[in-house]
């Protein structure tokens, strides 16, 4: 899609939509509700958009599909009477608008919840690949590989030297001695005889030298690590090279998902790797919320009920999607 046919949706609108769909599918809605609903459609093209995209994926969740069915239901008026208003005049225009938004939201998933097609082609190159929940370790040219759940990695040729691409997720790799290429976005890390966890989501990437020493190669220069450092960089930028927590950023290795003083947005994101279904902030100021949490992966169905007491949010399910506001 062109960047000019392309309506930028803020995270804020992605999220507001999704409340409206929600009420209306709740079946709670007012005469009150149904005029503000129609003021906030009005306000920007961004809004219509977001509207559609709110409406695809509620669609798309099995449990919201039996309430958004088009049919009669009377609202209740903001005095508590009945009042016959349509239902199918509000989900029908949806429905119409959701068929537009189809194409887009391939490309542009709302709230990141389902894979875009990038990601999808990309995970078609992948070697080796792991499912949710899931870790595997493999041996590629005599050197050790664990994967961590949701990882496409993709075998590189022999020159200058033989390694991967870590294609988006998480690994582990133990050289023993043999000099090993880990690529990740642009950069790329040259190994010999060292340990190193390497994680990228497709914007950013982390690597972290547990033991040994790195040569990290990026457009914007060449960085070496030692062992306890750790670099964060993209596309277009490279951090500094700072001193970790081993134990921290190799914990999902023994089970665990251990926080100090990260987002709540953060934490979110890395839980929603090792659980079906997601958990969606509506919140910025929630999302922003500190956070130290350590939590056991064998227990992924308590992490919810976790995230939701110490962040002190109301929550609301769509099937397996958690919204916490």
């Amino acid at each position: 899609m062109a960047g000019a046919d392309k309506i930028d949706v803020p995270d804020t609108t992605s999220r507001e939509a999704l409340a409206w769909v929600e009420r209306l599918k709740s079946g709670r809605m007012t005469l009150a509700d149904r005029d503000a609903l129609r003021r906030w459609q009005r306000q920007n093209p961004a809004h219509a958009q977001a509207l559609a995209e709110a409406t695809v994926l509620m669609r798309l969740v099995a449990e919201a599909s039996e309430g958004l069915t088009e049919t009669d239901a009377p609202i209740a008026t903001a005095y508590s009477r009945p009042a016959a208003l349509e239902r199918r005049y509000f989900l029908g225009g949806l429905a119409a608008a959701s068929a537009a938004a189809v194409g887009y939201l391939s490309i542009y998933p709302p709230l990141a919840l389902w894979p875009s097609l990038t990601e999808i082609a990309a995970n078609l190159g992948a070697d080796y690949t792991t499912g949710t929940g899931e870790r595997r370790n493999i041996e590629i040219a005599r050197v050790a590989v664990e994967m961590n759940t949701q990882t496409g990695i993709a075998v590189l040729s022999q020159q200058p030297a033989a390694g991967v691409q870590l294609i988006h997720g998480e690994a582990a790799i133990e050289t023993r001695g043999v000099p090993f290429l880990v690529k990740a976005g642009v950069g790329r890390t040259l190994a010999r005889d060292a340990k190193l966890n390497v994680r990228y989501d497709g914007t950013s990437a982390c690597i972290t030298c547990e033991a040994g020493a790195l040569r990290l190669m990026h457009p914007q220069g060449n960085v070496g690590l030692a062992a306890g450092q750790q670099i964060v960089y993209s596309s277009g930028e490279i951090g500094k090279v700072a001193p970790t927590d081993i134990a921290v950023a190799t914990a999902w290795r023994r089970g665990m998902l251990i926080f100090h003083n990260e987002t709540l947005s953060y934490v979110v994101a890395q839980v929603n790797r090792y659980r079906k279904g997601r958990i969606v902030i509506l919140k910025d100021s929630l999302a922003q919320q500190r956070v130290y949490a350590n939590f056991h992966l064998d227990k992924v169905d308590t992490i919810v009920d976790q995230v939701q007491h110490f962040s002190h949010a109301q929550a609301f399910s769509v099937g397996d999607v958690v919204f916490l506001s």
